[in-house]
């Protein structure tokens, strides 16, 4: 399944599932950030 399909089926999805969705996808962003020594200012 391609990026566009992924987010077009996204959107299918209620707001409050896309934002769930969205909240655990910055914590692991942001936990691979850290893993890689980023800090936060």
């Amino acid at each position: 399944m391609d990026a566009e399909t992924i987010l077009r089926e996204a959107l299918k999805l209620p707001l409050s599932v896309q934002e769930a969705i969205a909240n655990k996808l910055a914590y692991n962003v942001l936990g691979e950030l850290q893993a890689l020594g980023f800090e936060e200012a």
